[in-house]
């Protein structure tokens, strides 16, 4: 499913890239940046030619806000688990109280 999402990310991505140097008449490279500064150039282009632009705007990052917020969550959730799996609790007692919350 990733690898899927992955694959139709990018043909998203490169045909936006490809309409929009078609119309401003420049070469691809020069459309815009690599690396994450395309996420905030190419979509909200490609966004605010549609219909209804503001709500695709406000869903598009908003998705951006939820995918970061579970990146923070599967990283503290593997620190607990490495937590929880490197000190045992003895006699009914955790070794360490922020076990206890978890």
């Amino acid at each position: 499913m990733n690898t899927c999402v992955s694959f139709l990310a990018g043909c998203i991505i490169f045909t936006t890239l490809g309409f929009m140097a078609k119309s401003s008449g420049v070469p691809i490279s020069e459309v815009a940046e690599a690396g994450p500064g395309l996420a905030f150039i190419a979509y909200p282009k490609a966004l605010s030619t549609m219909p209804l632009s503001p709500l695709w705007s406000v869903l598009f990052f908003l998705i951006l806000l939820l995918l970061g917020l579970d990146s923070q969550t599967l990283f503290i959730l593997s620190v607990i688990v490495y937590g929880k799996l490197t000190y045992k609790k003895t006699s009914g007692i955790y070794e360490y109280p922020w076990q206890s919350t978890v």
